[in-house]
């Protein structure tokens, strides 16, 4: 059978997880019978983190079967075994995402993105199915004009995408003048979608445009999605789908978000590691969903070390924010030199241009960063440098997702902020 999906907890931390999702008697059935042949679900050991094998139903392959892959992002990427019925499952579940977004039958959704090698793209095309909505498939990136005359031709109402690959149509939108008016909706996923990205995308769109997002990874599945009241970063839960565990950080109300798919038996997912660092909201929204939701705050992996001292995104969230910078032409990236020194790069065409702005990055990172000035003069960290941004001059991942900030230390390339799915 398959290998269950790697789950790297500790003894300690399986005595301080925190369940989520509400125990009830047929979620506690679907978790018994995933784990049977390995005790009660509380009492799963560390041990079985590297080769353990699921020997609960023998599959009949009568139907048939799908393999995904993760964009890798964070690592090497992940395949995922399914059977067609669980691709199904997931689909349903996650069109029902996209309805409590706002799709609905009347809408005409133009949604980016085309299969590619082990891509779960083609699965958005069955959770459309869920809404009744008329599907537009978007495959163009490169040729914008072509994306604009279609939506407009077609009478395109949502636009479901992936932020950055929106960022090329923006960018025609804005250097010829247009708007797309009757874009009432912007559904986002693979990618967390930011304010500034709102802020920059709702000039070229309708008068009244909205903003959500679903909530997914490419291993478990579709986890959650935002209504009409939902804050930014705030979701609901696929509770009885998935079951949601968090495991807090030390004396803390926080921690990462963990999740077992209960409806998968050929390859099950485990308490799988979301690397979300998240909050548990409790009380009704006012859509009327009384389950437990939750905030994301960052990735497990957004905060790093910069010569010795803490560094995380936020701190490049305040240059973007006080130096209006456009994020479709922005990256940074982080470098050790031959000596080891680290050095932070900027790949903006704006700051490139201007020493007056650049001396304000250095000025907000010395207010924001622990020891960010007398580290430069000690020879700790470089100081910043700064490159003209173009398509050779940046990363991204495989599957074509833009990355704002990239840790570069090490010969290799680790997302900070960022994972397939879903977030930078």
């Amino acid at each position: 059978m398959k290998k269950i999906e790697t789950l790297n907890l500790s003894e300690e931390d399986l005595f301080s997880i925190k369940s989520i999702t509400p125990l009830t008697a047929e979620v506690s059935e679907k978790i018994n019978y995933l784990v049977k042949d390995f005790g009660t679900f509380e009492r799963i050991k560390p041990q079985l983190d590297t080769l353990t094998y699921f020997q609960g139903k023998k599959i009949a392959f009568n139907e048939a079967r799908v393999s995904f892959s993760s964009s890798g992002s964070t690592g090497t990427p992940k395949i995922t075994p399914l059977l067609f019925s669980e691709v199904e499952k997931n689909s349903m579940i996650h069109g029902f995402g996209y309805s409590q977004c706002g799709i609905t039958q009347n809408d005409i959704v133009a949604t980016w993105g085309l299969p590619g090698i082990l891509s779960s793209e083609f699965t958005v095309y069955l959770a459309l199915k869920h809404t009744s909505c008329e599907i537009l498939p978007i495959g163009e990136f490169n040729k914008p004009d072509r994306v604009y005359e279609t939506l407009v031709k077609f009478g395109a109402t949502v636009l479901l995408v992936m932020p950055s690959d929106l960022i090329p149509l923006i960018q025609f939108l804005e250097s010829s003048g247009k708007k797309l008016n009757n874009i009432r909706l912007v559904v986002a996923g693979g990618e967390a979608l930011r304010d500034v990205q709102k802020k920059y995308f709702s000039q070229y769109l309708g008068e009244n445009i909205q903003f959500r997002s679903v909530y997914q990874s490419s291993e478990s599945g579709s986890m959650g999605y935002q209504c009409a009241h939902c804050d930014n970063n705030e979701y609901h839960l696929h509770h009885g789908y998935q079951y949601f565990e968090l495991l807090p950080l030390e004396n803390s109300d926080i921690g990462e978000l963990l999740c077992t798919n209960l409806w998968r038996t050929w390859s099950p997912i485990i308490r799988f590691k979301t690397g979300d660092l998240v909050k548990v909201t409790l009380g009704t929204c006012t859509c009327g969903n009384n389950l437990p939701r939750i905030r994301i705050l960052s990735r497990m992996n957004s905060v790093t070390k910069l010569g010795g001292e803490r560094f995380d995104y936020s701190h490049i969230e305040t240059v973007i924010h006080n130096l209006n910078l456009d994020i479709a032409d922005f990256q940074v990236q982080i470098v050790s030199d031959h000596k080891g020194k680290d050095i932070l790069r900027f790949f903006s065409n704006k700051l490139f241009s201007n020493s007056a702005l650049q001396n304000e990055v250095i000025e907000i990172f010395i207010k924001k960063v622990a020891k960010f000035d007398q580290q430069i003069r000690l020879g700790v960290i470089g100081r910043p440098e700064f490159y003209p941004y173009t398509a050779t001059s940046v990363c991204k991942t495989a599957t074509g997702k833009m990355k704002i900030i990239l840790d570069q230390r090490g010969g290799g390339t680790t997302t900070i902020r960022g994972k397939q799915d879903r977030m930078f």
